[in-house]
């Protein structure tokens, strides 16, 4: 297209070709060839600190997320382990008198709960490691 409209091209090569050769030239190309070299080390850090921030982020929100929902699940089984053992006035009553009753049973809770996802994890770690 470039060469029907605005014909050819006036450098055919000899423009970038040297006949002669000078240390100026020399120093010139190793020039170009560090800043070459420094802008991809540039770039490559870039891209580690990039994916280094994004796997970080993304391991503490996946801990996060899994802490909230255990914490969540806790939360909603102590009423109803309190519901199941004591019987609904009964567990009504202990939890208006003592809030320290109801705390000791969450605390439970949460650790056993803690502990078998524990458990969980590392079986199915386990599993894992013993297909490999």
């Amino acid at each position: 297209v470039r060469a029907a409209i605005l014909g050819p091209h006036p450098c055919t090569g000899e423009c970038v070709l040297v006949s002669g050769f000078s240390l100026t030239l020399l120093w010139d190309d190793l020039a170009w060839s560090l800043w070459i070299v420094e802008l991809g080390l540039w770039c490559y850090g870039f891209l580690l600190l990039v994916a280094g921030t994004v796997l970080s982020l993304g391991l503490v929100l996946y801990f996060t997320g899994g802490f909230a929902v255990l914490a969540v699940l806790a939360v909603a089984a102590v009423p109803i382990i309190c519901f199941q053992c004591l019987g609904g006035i009964a567990c009504l009553q202990i939890c208006l008198s003592s809030g320290c009753t109801c705390l000791k049973l969450f605390c439970v809770v949460l650790v056993k709960s803690s502990a078998v996802l524990a458990a969980c994890a590392s079986a199915i770690l386990q599993r894992a490691c013993d297909e490999c």
